[in-house]
């Protein structure tokens, strides 16, 4: 339907394609915005039940048995496990995100050092390597989405 009202040549609908495919991104930025702010009110309200329940309990129950270093001390190592975690998986992340940003510039850098060091007789002149860099420069959105995509369909396999 869209490319039925740009392809026209009469120009007597394309401005309907335009509208159209210009509602369609308005439409993409507006639900991105929406599950955004969505996800994070859930969250800040989640936290807030969450803590709501646990100040509850503690005022009435622990405070009541005078049990509070205990839960403290268990409540302390929880804690350090949860950080700990968190520390590892922002470790993971970060690296996951410069392995990304590495991977078009290091496939880049292999080819050229596998081009000058193995094929004899070849040499990289200017014409070559920006002919070789363009079609990298193609490569990399490719590169940088792959693993996000396998990333992505692991997940919809294990929900």
């Amino acid at each position: 339907m869209l490319i039925s009202y740009i392809q026209n040549k009469s120009n007597e609908y394309a401005w309907k394609g335009y509208v159209l495919a210009f509602s369609f991104y308005i439409n993409a930025v507006v639900m991105y915005l929406v599950v955004y702010y969505n996800d994070i009110n859930v969250d800040t309200l989640m936290m807030k039940l969450k803590s709501c329940l646990i100040s509850a309990v503690y005022k009435k129950i622990v405070k009541f048995y005078t049990w509070e270093s205990s839960f403290q001390k268990k409540i302390t190592d929880i804690r350090n496990k949860e950080l700990s975690v968190t520390k590892h998986f922002r470790y993971l992340n970060a690296s996951y995100v410069l392995t990304l940003g590495l991977v078009p510039f290091l496939v880049s850098l292999v080819s050229f050092i596998i081009f000058i060091f193995y094929q004899e007789g070849n040499h990289l002149d200017a014409g070559k390597a920006f002919t070789a860099l363009s079609l990298f420069d193609n490569l990399k959105f490719p590169l940088f989405m792959l693993p996000r995509l396998i990333t992505r369909f692991v997940q919809v396999c294990i929900t």
